[in-house]
């Protein structure tokens, strides 16, 4: 089952998803932005680099930095 949810504190916004086979359009964020993987791989790529982000990984991506996932 797939599934996302948004929550906002303190100026924060953070994401929790959990999908199976996603695919995310190059975009980025007007503030830092940060991901924690807790199963599975996600591949993305950052500014024409492949990034894997494995279990436990963290991903910062800076204020207007392209990526995927």
């Amino acid at each position: 089952m797939e599934r996302f949810e948004y929550k906002q504190a303190a100026g924060i916004t953070a994401l929790s998803a959990s999908i199976a086979d996603f695919t995310y359009k190059k975009h980025c964020h007007e503030e830092y932005a940060l991901g924690v993987t807790l199963r599975g791989v996600q591949q993305y790529d950052l500014e024409g680099s492949l990034q894997s982000s494995h279990r436990s990984g963290v991903m910062l991506f800076h204020p207007e930095q392209t990526h995927d996932g």
